[in-house]
């Protein structure tokens, strides 16, 4: 865990914040699987649209291509 927070201070640092969202989005369906609740649980599908959402606004601001 500590690898991951400190790669997540660095996309900070570097402004990276489409891999940071990714990030998130990636450990939170980690985190949801190995506590053996389901992705398409209401709550866990609303913070995971969320983040999905905040991808495509920043691919809207910043123009980028990623995916």
């Amino acid at each position: 865990m500590k690898k991951i927070d400190k790669r997540m201070e660095e996309l900070i640092q570097e402004h990276d914040l489409f891999l940071l969202i990714q990030i998130m989005k990636n450990e939170l369906e980690n985190k949801v699987i190995s506590s053996g609740f389901d992705l398409q649980n209401p709550e866990v599908l609303c913070i995971s649209q969320l983040l999905d959402r905040l991808i495509v606004e920043y691919m809207k601001k910043t123009g980028d291509p990623k995916d």
